[in-house]
């Protein structure tokens, strides 16, 4: 039982981790795409 809420800080921290990369990259990708149509 005790094992239980320690997976799910271990997936919740992961889930946080991935997200705060994926993120900027994400938001980076987005800002290019935007530079490249307002640019053409």
């Amino acid at each position: 039982m005790a094992s239980k809420p320690i997976k799910k800080y271990l997936l919740f921290t992961s889930f946080f981790r991935y997200s705060s990369v994926i993120f900027p990259i994400k938001i980076r990708i987005i800002s290019r795409h935007r530079q490249i149509l307002f640019n053409t």
